[in-house]
Order: structure tokens, then sequence, then C-alpha cells
């Protein structure tokens, strides 16, 4: 693959109190194509000037001989003139279009079960799992300081009021929330504040006996694992997730899968897992299902396709 590729987020560019985890999923994509030699630009869902004027800026020419790769979750991006269009559907499937579908050349699929359903169409699909950043997600990131019994990380929203923060708190363990719109909602000593700096999100998931993890609805219906999944995993550290589909058979069996109705039997289960199975599990997840096997994955469907 020789020419430049484009990586289009779905999120707008960082402000003051406002990072979207896809430019933190798209930065870490960008460092794992870059360390392979390839040329890589980020564009954003809005970009803007300042001053009294403000216009959108321009990121993408169709005469300039770059590919899009898209990462698509709640926006999309148009195939541009001739320019190729590859997309990586990690979220919210049920916003990607039929133009969309038709545009690109390739469409690689978080969700193994969503995947063969757009292959049953026609389309050019790969399953393509999300993944952990090796380098900040790592069992020596522990820090005592960041000690919790169980760990939750996530803002409630009015479409997504994150049942399994109600489920752990009715066990009577000592739980954290960090996030936003929790703030009088929570018996005290449990919110433990609105933002939780990625830098040290590792050390907060390597510190934790548990965490806890949650899909939208629709992610949960469709099979798209999140990535805070294989964050935690490569912590070294337990992680409670919804009996759902599209977890990747190697880890099938190292997630403590729960349904409401078995919630408390398996955080107890999660508290006793074994360190030793721990560690191996976190090497494991270090090494198959980091950003750097993505990309590869990525660089080679594109070089055989263009």
């Amino acid at each position: 693959m020789t020419w430049p590729l484009r990586l289009c987020l779905p999120c707008p560019d960082p402000r003051p109190g406002k990072i979207w985890g896809d430019w933190y999923f798209g930065q870490s994509l960008a460092k794992a194509l870059t360390a392979m030699g390839l040329t890589v630009e980020i564009a954003t869902a809005k970009r803007r000037t300042g001053g009294v004027v403000r216009r959108v800026v321009p990121q993408r020419l169709f005469w300039r001989k770059e590919i899009d790769l898209v990462l698509r979750g709640s926006k999309p991006w148009r195939r541009l003139g001739n320019r190729p269009l590859f997309i990586w559907l990690i979220s919210q499937p049920d916003k990607l279009t039929d133009q969309e579908i038709e545009e690109a050349e390739h469409i690689f699929v978080a969700s193994e079960p969503y995947a063969q359903k757009l292959k049953a169409r026609g389309a050019s699909v790969s399953w393509l799992p999300q993944c952990t950043d090796a380098s900040l997600f790592s069992p020596d990131r522990f820090d005592a300081a960041r000690k919790a019994e169980v760990l939750f990380v996530g803002n409630r929203r009015k479409d997504f009021e994150r049942p399994v923060v109600e489920l752990a708190l009715k066990t009577g363990h000592s739980l954290c929330v960090w996030g936003r719109n929790w703030e009088g909602r929570l018996p005290d000593g449990v919110f433990c504040g609105r933002e939780l700096p990625y830098s040290v999100l590792g050390a907060h998931y390597a510190s934790a006996r548990v965490v806890l993890n949650d899909h939208h609805p629709s992610m949960l219906a469709h099979g798209f694992v999140s990535n805070r999944l294989y964050d935690v995993l490569a912590c070294g550290r337990p992680v409670l997730n919804e009996d759902m589909p599209g977890i990747p058979e190697d880890l099938r069996d190292a997630v403590f899968r729960y349904t409401p109705d078995t919630f408390a039997r398996r955080l107890e289960q999660a508290l006793d897992f074994c360190r030793q199975e721990r560690n191996a599990l976190s090497e494991h997840v270090r090494h198959n299902h980091s950003f750097d096997n993505r990309a590869r994955e990525i660089a080679r469907v594109i070089g055989k396709i263009r």
C-alpha cells in the first residue's frame, strides 16, 4: 500500500473538558499504522476555524491520492470523488446506511454476527474486533492509591441509565463510579468523580479487583463488544460483561458473563479469580488483541484490494 491513509473519526476535535473515546481509539490506531511505516492523517467530524467568522475546514480533497479509513460510530463519512473508502464499523450498527455499504470497498466489522449479516447482503466484509493499546493497559499499571473493589467507568445518559450500576449496588460490595451525570443519584461514597483522565485509566483498571462493563442496547443486541473489555483484560483484571454474542471465542470463557439474575453470583466468582490466570490472560490479550494486530490486518486487506 503506497497511498497515505486518512483516518476519519466519528467525533469532533477534543476541547477542554470534553474528549470522546473515539478520539483515543483513533490515536492508538494511527500510532499502530504509523509504526508499520504507513503515512496517516486524522480527520475529525467537525474542525472549525476560530475567530468571529467560523467555517468548517476541509480535511479531505477529492483530487488527493489518499485512502479514507472511516471509524464508523455515530457519524458517517461519505465517499468523496474517487477516493477509496474503507470502513471499520465499531458501534451503532443501526446507523450504517445502504449508501455507505454500497460505496465502501470493504467494511471491517467489530461483531462477527453482524459481519455475517452484511456478508449475506453481498458486501465485502470481514470481522475485525475492537482491541486494546498494549502500551497503556497492562498489569504493571497497578497503583495502590487507586485501588477499588468494584469499579465502573461510564457516563449516565437519558437513553442509557447503566443498569449494571444498580445491580452492583444491590450486592453490598464497595463500588466506585466515575462518569458524568451521576451526581445525586448514588449512595454516599460511591461517586468518585466526573472525569477520569485517559492517561490514568489503565492504572484504575489494573488497581481494581473487578471492573464492570456494559453496552448500549444496539451494541448488545448485535454483538459489538466494546474496547473496555479488552482494556480490562489487558490489565490482568476480571471483567463482568453482559452475556452477549460477539465475544471472541478465545476470550469467552475468561469473561464473567452475567444476566440480571446471575450478576451477584458472577461477581463473587470474579472477585475470587486466580492471580496466575489473570496474568496469563493479560499476556494473551496484549499479544493477540492489540492495535498492532488490527493495524496489520487492515493494511493486509487494503493492500490486497488496492
